[in-house]
């Protein structure tokens, strides 16, 4: 765990309303280019976050309100030891994101699908075009255009649903227009269609770990 930093000024509620309203905040370093601020307002104080690299300059995170009038409850209401906990996970963030594990903005179940099969070859590249065939067939028509974060459970269970009552397809060269085969009607018919259906769910299932493990995702 990380040692906290003393500041004398900002240690204690009572030091802190000694001093002046301000628009800049009283900073303290925590760490090389890390440091945790304290602004003073009208109505209370606010801690922030400050962090500085010569590849990127200046950023800023709001913290939360500082426990000048309400007790600290280490979510909304934060100490001085609670608001570096909460920058240092900040800064924790913005190296993963500095390093590639972040993923700014929307993120698809088609970037997912593109980065799992990337993946994939580098690893086996046994089967590729067959994973690769599973996923435009089967799983891009439907979820391609579904942010990971609001990928619900009861989308996956209406798609597999869906998937395993209707027709398969044909497999026709690149290019040409997809075909599909009657719908399953038979008892034999239909568990071949379920056991498609699984084994794609288990493709998707795969690229989905993939994603959770590999990235994270910011709004």
């Amino acid at each position: 765990m990380a040692r906290t930093a003393r500041d004398t000024r900002l240690d204690t509620r009572n030091a802190r309303l000694k001093l002046k309203p301000r628009r800049e905040p009283y900073w303290r370093t925590i760490s090389g280019g890390m440091a945790v601020g304290y602004r003073r307002g009208a109505k209370g104080g606010t801690w922030i976050a400050r962090h500085y690299a010569p590849e990127s300059g200046r950023r800023y995170e709001s913290l939360g309100v500082a426990d000048d009038k309400a007790d600290a409850d280490g979510h909304y209401v934060l100490s001085f030891s609670q608001a570096q906990d909460s920058a240092r996970k900040w800064f924790g963030h913005l190296a993963r994101q500095d390093s590639g594990e972040v993923v700014k903005g929307s993120y698809t179940v088609k970037d997912a699908m593109a980065d799992y099969l990337k993946d994939y070859k580098r690893r086996s590249g046994k089967g590729t075009d067959r994973v690769a065939y599973t996923i435009d067939a089967h799983i891009l028509p439907a979820l391609g255009g579904i942010e990971l974060a609001r990928l619900t459970r009861s989308k996956l269970e209406n798609w597999l649903h869906g998937l395993a009552e209707t027709a398969g397809r044909i497999r026709v060269p690149k290019g040409k227009a997809p075909k599909t085969k009657s719908a399953p009607t038979t008892a034999e018919a239909k568990r071949r269609r379920k056991a498609t259906a699984n084994r794609c769910f288990t493709v998707l299932k795969a690229a989905l770990n993939h994603a959770h493990l590999s990235i994270r995702i910011q709004p």
